[in-house]
């Protein structure tokens, strides 16, 4: 039993280490094959948000409609955690990042603040968000730490 505790862990330590490549569901794609892409992270120290940028492309748009966006954090094990606020920017309330269409192309963002679904704050480890649209996903790894 012993062996079998020690061997997860060294499994876990080295899925760690093996740096994440974004990567399409349907085989490696460039962004621009994607039509999308994902920009690095960017943390907030004071409010402990993360931003995830994203661009969407015009090419996304060539069929006249508008492309369908989710966003979802998942943890090591793979099971949901969240799924972060979009800020709307003409109105500027916030809506789960969960099926949204967006109009025009260009560049957007969603904020996590490090909670769970139910709201308590998510333990210090690795995330990963992904970015979902028009069924094409890209995913990038997050290191929580408080």
């Amino acid at each position: 039993m012993k062996w079998l505790i020690r061997a997860s862990a060294v499994l876990l330590i080295l899925s760690c280490l093996v740096p994440l490549r974004a990567s399409a569901q349907s085989g490696d794609a460039s962004a621009s094959e994607l039509g999308f892409k994902v920009e690095p992270i960017e943390f907030a120290t004071v409010d402990a948000q993360a931003r995830i940028p994203f661009v969407l492309g015009k090419s996304l748009y060539a069929d006249g409609t508008a492309p369908v966006v989710t966003v979802q954090i998942f943890n090591l094990l793979q099971e949901f955690v969240a799924s972060p606020l979009a800020v709307q920017p003409l109105r500027g309330d916030t809506l789960p990042a969960v099926d949204l269409e967006y109009q025009i192309p260009g560049r957007y963002e969603v904020v996590w603040d490090g909670k769970d679904f139910a709201g308590a704050d998510v333990a210090n480890g690795v995330y990963f968000a992904t970015i979902t649209v028009d069924g094409l996903s890209r995913v990038v790894r997050m290191l929580v730490g408080k």
